[in-house]
């Protein structure tokens, strides 16, 4: 069923982010059944796809209020920790995703700070 949901939403020519958190959430939850080698694969398609809309580039993030920007951060480095996880290990040893992008780490901020009211975000909050 998860499968198809994504093949719904098109997710392989998709600009939505939403449809790319989808394919990022179905990784995680498939991996420990899958071989490293192969949830690499697949998330070397994830992060094309990321690469393609946008949120590894920090100036592609004007066009959007802080939190949509806040959020795409969340998902571009979940998938780079994602995808460095998975190269440990895999047979690669390091992951082959050179550091091209320019995004900002995203901000240490809990989640009930980030409102879509908010113009600007306070980064660094206590925990």
């Amino acid at each position: 069923m998860p499968t198809q949901a994504l093949g719904n939403c098109d997710v392989l020519q998709s600009c939505d982010h939403e449809c790319l958190t989808a394919l990022y959430l179905y990784l995680v939850a498939i991996w420990p059944a899958l071989n490293p080698a192969s949830i690499s694969s697949l998330l070397s398609v994830a992060v094309g796809i990321g690469q393609r809309i946008g949120i590894y580039s920090e100036s592609m993030y004007s066009k959007w209020s802080p939190l949509e920007a806040e959020i795409r951060r969340r998902l571009w480095w979940s998938h780079v920790v994602f995808d460095k996880r998975i190269s440990e290990m895999s047979d690669y040893g390091t992951t082959p995703l050179n550091p091209s992008w320019d995004c900002r780490i995203h901000l240490n901020v809990n989640d009930s700070e980030l409102r879509s009211g908010n113009e600007g975000i306070a980064g660094n909050s206590k925990l």
